[in-house]
């Protein structure tokens, strides 16, 4: 009976071993990124159980970053150092399937390796704030609200100095202070002038 049951230890043990080594995901901290090539280097937040303590986990390399990205179109963001996100572990080898996004082979056996992750960001944490930006709608901007680029169903709303390179076509008015383009007027010697036509 005692033999049986110290099999069965030894059993659990190595299944219990199994199942730690398997990455799904985790919660990370952002060291740096390339913005030419997309990619963070991150650093696991949550320590890992070694027998009687627990330890850091090393730092994750050149990890891709998941964005908004198809079509011709891309939205990109930018992480500083600090930011939080999430790493995903894909199941298997993902090198050349990135090269260029074909249908291909794994190069290894790899199975869900830091090697083989995605960064996802922007997750808030407790300690930080986001304020200044407008209830109910869909926004761009500082996480102070200092600019921003705020969509709601009735309109857009720019808070902040724009440039615009290229041309501005304009169906409806415009008004600058109080002034209307279309319906402003100009006092001259010889009385005020008409309306622009």
């Amino acid at each position: 009976m005692g033999r049986q049951n110290t099999v069965q230890g030894y059993e659990q043990a190595d299944e219990q071993a199994q199942k730690q080594a398997i990455c799904v995901a985790d919660l990370v901290s952002v060291v740096k990124m390339d913005t030419e090539k997309m990619t963070v280097d991150v650093q696991p937040l949550v320590r890992v159980p070694d027998r009687d303590q627990y330890q850091d986990k090393s730092q994750i390399l050149a990890v891709p970053v998941a964005m908004i990205y198809g079509g011709g179109f891309v939205v990109r963001p930018v992480y500083s150092a600090g930011d939080i996100g999430v790493l995903l572990y894909f199941d298997r080898d993902t090198d050349s399937s990135l090269v260029d996004g074909s249908q291909t082979d794994p190069n290894t056996g790899r199975l869900h390796s830091g090697d083989d992750a995605v960064f996802i960001g922007g997750v808030k944490v407790d300690s930080k704030t986001i304020t200044g930006l407008p209830d109910g709608t869909l926004c761009a901007g500082t996480d102070t609200g200092s600019v921003y680029l705020s969509i709601s169903k009735s309109g857009i709303e720019i808070k902040g100095d724009v440039t615009v390179t290229g041309s501005v076509k304009v169906t409806g008015d415009v008004t600058a202070g109080n002034v209307s383009l279309k319906n402003h007027t100009h006092t001259c010697p010889d009385g005020t002038t008409s309306t622009p036509n």
